[in-house]
């Protein structure tokens, strides 16, 4: 009776170290739209990781230097961190046009292109219900961004949506590129030195990036309580939480568990924000949802 004790208190702590992440990703969407009303994309997305990459700077000078320093010289390392970063980019300038709830949903749909992507640099197999995941994926898409009306190409929503859909694009390519550095090229990869790694890159990309455009690195001190949430909460305590989670459940339970992001979001949305959506949008939502899930039980099955 006592390892089935141990093995239930050690899931229970791993499902509380996962709904810190749910909550701190789920969050973040709500974050960045809140913020974006004092702070331009670029450098609002710059200081975020510059501030996370300080933060953790101390511990990686005196316990990871070696390691990330490695990291730092493989090519794969930096396409990691460029897809992320553009990911980023795509969906702070998408948020622009789109509420946080229906950009959360949006950015998820990296599920529906990881299995493509996966065909393309691991070449694992595509089957048809990855097709089918990506089609409704598509027309839930569709059915936000236009309402209905065909004909709103150049409308706000479909801008924004499009912008959402190149992000998620950009996160599937991100844990596709991953995935190969972790399963086929490194097994041993310290995680939490990856996890620095990437934020160093973001921080270098998104900061170069702010300048080239002839913007200012210093954002309104309005946008700072925003900033602050993001680094601590959404990107420091979430990819901490989420790390450890892993020691103890499952990818794929996990990535059940992460889809529950969105209700973070929806529920400021709806019930504080007292926004309402139309019937298509609401559409498009269930068939996006239906699209996830599908990828993800997919994806529970082949592992």
């Amino acid at each position: 009776m006592e390892p089935i004790a141990r093995r239930s208190q050690s899931q229970k702590k791993g499902f509380a170290f996962i709904t810190i992440a749910v909550l701190g990703w789920g969050l973040s969407t709500s974050f960045i739209e809140f913020g974006l009303k004092y702070a331009e994309a670029l450098p609002f997305l710059a200081m975020r990781f510059i501030m996370a990459t300080i933060a953790l700077l101390p511990f990686i000078i005196r316990f990871r230097q070696k390691e990330v320093i490695e990291l730092l010289k493989k090519k794969l390392v930096w396409i990691i961190g460029l897809s992320e970063a553009a990911g980023l980019i795509f969906q702070y300038f998408g948020q622009n046009y789109v509420h946080a709830g229906l950009a959360a949903l949006l950015s998820l749909l990296f599920l529906i292109f990881v299995p493509f992507l996966s065909r393309a640099i691991l070449k694992e197999p595509l089957r048809m219900i990855n097709l089918i995941a990506a089609l409704l994926g598509f027309i839930g898409a569709g059915f936000i961004a236009l309402e209905g009306d065909w004909t709103r190409f150049n409308a706000s929503s479909a801008v924004g949506t499009i912008l959402l859909l190149l992000a998620a694009l950009s996160y599937g390519l991100y844990i596709t590129t991953t995935s190969k550095l972790t399963k086929y090229m490194d097994k041993e990869v310290d995680t939490f030195s990856l996890f620095f790694s990437v934020l160093l890159i973001i921080s270098f990309i998104t900061t170069l990036g702010t300048l080239a455009s002839g913007k200012s690195i210093i954002i309104d001190k309005n946008a700072w309580i925003w900033l602050i949430g993001l680094v601590v909460f959404s990107t420091l305590v979430a990819f901490f939480a989420y790390f450890e989670a892993l020691k103890i459940i499952s990818a794929g339970t996990a990535a059940i568990v992460l889809l529950l992001q969105i209700l973070v979001p929806f529920f400021i949305d709806l019930v504080i924000l007292k926004r309402s959506y139309s019937p298509w949008i609401w559409t498009g939502v269930v068939i996006i949802l239906i699209a996830m899930v599908i990828a993800v039980f997919n994806e529970m099955n082949e592992s």
